[in-house]
């Protein structure tokens, strides 16, 4: 089972939530997929015991014996290469590349397109131990300077597992990255703020969720007991109280659960997840 983490901006609290939540499920593994700033690593402190770099293809071109053809410009998807015939140029836009393989495949002329490996991240993967308890950790981190985070999302997914509890950490917001995260999903859980801020947001990732038809529910952390209309009609999973305690532990890289009160409301999310 794969039960992701989501929301609508960053800030809400999804690494809170992701991580303590599996740290109460047996032999369950943590994904951080927020690959351009994870943080999960800060509450859980993982043993890492595997770090691997991540590769993707990109074109090299030999405008030696290159034709100038432009069929690879031509069909590339994401217009990442400009054939400037009269000027005898290739140019290459990185940040628009894909890895596709479609120009390489392409081009008629042998030796003048190929390929080459371009590191784009890491990903690390590792252990953390609770209370006599053991998880699985998986994290990736982008490189700075790179453009795209969802070709390490993917490699990510490459190394989970149906067979265990996957508890995945999703990248804020509602773009390409939390959906790449959220695709593999059986259940989606959006954290949320009770504020007009978090309200607005929720609402857009609510909105992706039934585009992707995914089952949904939702949290609401920092709760004072307002009373918020937006939520009413709602799944509402589980209520996070607005406590200087759980800010506290937050503040000193520690999970909710080490609290008795936050530990009460994991273990009732939980039970109405089925786990």
């Amino acid at each position: 089972m794969i039960i992701t983490v989501a929301s609508g901006k960053g800030g809400t609290g999804k690494t809170t939530v992701a991580s303590s939540l599996s740290l109460l499920i047996p032999h369950s593994v943590y994904v951080d997929t927020d690959v351009e700033e994870p943080n999960g690593h800060l509450l859980l402190h993982p043993e890492i015991q595997e770090m691997r770099e991540c590769l993707f293809p990109v074109p090299s071109i030999n405008e030696d014996i290159c034709t100038f053809c432009g069929l690879c410009a031509k069909h590339c998807a994401f217009h990442a290469l400009t054939v400037l015939k009269e000027q005898k140029r290739v140019l290459y836009f990185p940040q628009l590349c894909h890895s596709c393989g479609t120009c390489s495949y392409i081009c008629p002329v042998e030796g003048a397109l190929g390929e080459i490996p371009k590191k784009k991240g890491v990903i690390r993967k590792g252990k953390v131990s609770f209370n006599g308890n053991e998880i699985g950790f998986i994290d990736g981190i982008m490189d700075i300077g790179e453009y795209s985070p969802v070709p390490i999302i993917r490699e990510i997914k490459k190394l989970i597992k149906k067979d265990k509890v996957a508890v995945v950490d999703a990248p804020p917001g509602t773009g390409c990255p939390m959906v790449e995260s959220t695709e593999m999903a059986d259940f989606v859980v959006l954290v949320t703020e009770p504020n007009p801020f978090g309200v607005n947001d929720l609402k857009l990732a609510m909105e992706v969720m039934r585009d992707l038809k995914k089952d949904f529910g939702i949290i609401i952390n920092k709760d004072r007991g307002e009373t918020v209309q937006e939520f009413s009609s709602l799944p509402v999973l589980l209520k996070i109280p607005f406590r200087r305690q759980f800010a506290y532990l937050y503040s000193q890289g520690k999970v909710l659960i080490e609290d008795e009160e936050g530990e009460g409301l994991f273990l009732s999310l939980k039970k109405r997840l089925g786990i």
